[in-house]
């Protein structure tokens, strides 16, 4: 029940100079492919999302950018598990490559 609050989670992310993702595959012309930072909950006994929440990501530069997703852990969560983490979606071998780094979950009041 201690977890039960307001989060934010943030992280950078870097397309790589190639292959990065939502780019041409410069082999076969395969494109469309999307990445994406997310949270879940999942239920422990259904494996039912109980939480998902993502951002995308695709469009992040080769310089680098900071992402945020904000998310609210209830009582009804408590208990189940809790992932954060990055997926990258994709067909035909479409590039899906993206750096990830300085990954931080904190507190936050709705306000911030």
């Amino acid at each position: 029940a201690d977890m039960v609050g307001s989060y934010r989670f943030t992280f950078s992310a870097q397309s790589p100079a190639t292959d990065g993702c939502g780019t041409t595959n410069s082999a076969n012309g395969a494109s469309g492919g999307t990445c994406h930072g997310f949270v879940k909950v999942v239920d422990q006994g259904t494996w039912a999302l109980l939480l998902f929440e993502r951002v995308e990501t695709t469009s992040a530069s080769n310089d680098g950018e900071t992402f945020s997703l904000d998310f609210e852990l209830t009582s009804a969560h408590v208990g189940h598990i809790y992932q954060i983490g990055f997926m990258n979606l994709a067909a035909n071998y479409a590039p899906t490559a993206m750096r990830y780094d300085d990954c931080l979950v904190e507190a936050r009041t709705p306000s911030n």
